[in-house]
């Protein structure tokens, strides 16, 4: 009797085990376990629960280690501590970031391309086969893409780019012969390109009209038979002078000589203009009769008739810039806005992991 009392018991405990965990596995089975707030968190056994390596605040999702994606990376904040990796698109509808940035203290790396409407940060590089584009753009290491698009300050039009090291500023190189470092001016004036030595006191610059301006001087670089490069160097003049050199014969003593017709079209020869002149030959010596817009007129000095070679060099002010003559320098200012000490304290670039 005790014996059929004892089996009894144990298949009723085996069945109320069997209900108990078909309840459990049940859905209206609210299941419970550790967590921290705002941490997702993530199954540890069939029934139990514990914390993930990615928590939530409010519509941005923190994950402690790497975030890797075959397709694309999108979202209005996304953040690591590690890498960023994307075979298609790493973008933000803002910054990129837990605080709005792409901002890893590795490297961010896609495939595609890499856009956030705010700023992209990396601890060692940015790399993207595709274009970088973002209002603030800081690889500690290395920005590698076929183009980086920053402008800091978009109301302004600025942008700006750091170097924090000792090394390369900025480098570019292409395989197909396009352009390798493009800019584009969209006010119909100013300064469009300016560079600045260590005091903060320009020395070069391009404006939007194509001018070109140099605090030192401006050279070409030649190679030698030897192969050694030296530098030659530009002349310069208190006015915009165009010049044309040739030769051309006199014929008893006389000699027409015609402006070729392309460095006609480039000059103002409606104003005066300089011909210098080198007789070939033994000869009283040349001057010039008169000067016309399309040609000038040649004549030996005493009456003479010689029939030699002559060389000449014209020089005639470039049309559009006649009333250019030592025109003082309209200098650009280094901009101090988005100088790193400037910037908000929230987004400081991360420090660069130790090596």
């Amino acid at each position: 009797m005790k014996s059929n009392l004892l089996v009894r018991i144990f298949v009723v405990f085996i069945l109320a085990c069997g209900v108990y965990s078909v309840a459990q596995d049940s859905s209206t089975t609210n299941i419970t376990g550790g967590g921290t707030t705002n941490k997702i968190p993530r199954f540890t056994g069939a029934h139990a629960i514990g914390n993930s390596i990615m928590k939530q605040a409010g519509t941005t999702i923190d994950i402690a280690g790497g975030v890797s994606a075959t397709g694309a990376i999108s979202g209005a904040g996304v953040s690591s501590t590690s890498t960023i990796t994307a075979g298609g698109v790493i973008s933000g509808a803002s910054d990129v970031d837990a605080s709005g940035n792409v901002n890893v203290t590795g490297y961010v790396n896609s495939q595609s391309f890499v856009e956030a409407a705010g700023e992209v940060y990396a601890g060692t590089n940015v790399y993207a086969l595709g274009n970088v584009e973002a209002s603030y753009v800081y690889g500690d290491a290395e920005v590698s893409t076929p183009a980086v698009y920053s402008s800091y300050n978009k109301t302004a039009g600025e942008g700006w780019f750091q170097n924090p090291g000792s090394g390369l500023g900025i480098g570019a190189s292409d395989t197909d012969g396009t352009q390798v470092i493009q800019t584009q001016c969209l006010a119909g004036s100013g300064i469009e390109i300016a560079s600045f030595n260590s005091s903060s006191a320009e020395v070069f610059q391009v404006d939007c009209a194509g001018d070109t301006f140099a605090a030192g001087s401006k050279s070409a670089v030649v190679p030698l038979k030897n192969g050694k490069m030296v530098a030659v160097y530009s002349q310069e003049s208190p006015q915009v002078w165009f010049e044309d050199f040739g030769s051309s014969n006199l014929v008893g003593g006389v000699a027409t000589v015609q402006l070729e017709s392309k460095y006609a079209q480039l000059v103002n020869t409606k104003l005066p203009y300089h011909v210098f002149l080198t007789p070939n030959g033994d000869c009283h010596g040349l001057y010039v009769v008169q000067k016309d817009q399309n040609s000038f007129e040649v004549r030996e000095l005493g009456g003479g008739q010689s029939s030699i070679g002559f060389d000449y060099r014209i020089s005639a002010l470039r049309n559009g810039y006649e009333k250019l003559r030592l025109e003082p320098a309209k200098l650009a200012t280094l901009q101090k806005t988005s100088k790193t000490e400037e910037r908000p304290q929230a987004h400081q670039p991360p420090a660069a992991p130790k090596r």
